[in-house]
């Protein structure tokens, strides 16, 4: 019986650690570092190169994959909650001028008289 490789396995554990960390949007400044340095790390491990390519590509593909099933979903549920109806309430006798500033293009601004 061989060896074992401590460094592959140990570069194998930071990059699905970083990955899982990576999940969450905020902490993705913690998780991409931590996968490149267990990338890093099982590059200079003694597995054959092609072995080493696999163990670190396709990690990250699945992480993209699930990161876009995510977006898409997130989209899907929560992009048109975004546009929301407003209303004003003015009281029935009012009559003037309404100045309803709308978040456009140069904040232009929209004037309705009533």
């Amino acid at each position: 019986m061989g060896k074992i490789d401590f460094k592959f396995y140990i570069g194998l554990f930071f990059i699905v650690t970083g990955l899982i960390i990576s999940l969450i949007i905020y902490f993705m400044v913690i998780g991409i570092p931590i996968f490149l340095l267990g990338a890093i790390i099982m590059w200079f491990s003694r597995k054959q190169n092609n072995e080493k390519a696999k163990w670190i590509a396709i990690p990250f593909v699945v992480y993209v994959l699930v990161m876009v099933v995510i977006s898409i979903l997130y989209h899907s549920f929560y992009g048109n909650s975004k546009i929301i109806r407003k209303d004003f309430l003015i009281s029935e006798d009012y009559r003037g001028l309404v100045c309803i500033v709308l978040r456009t293009v140069m904040w232009r601004r929209s004037r309705r008289n009533i």
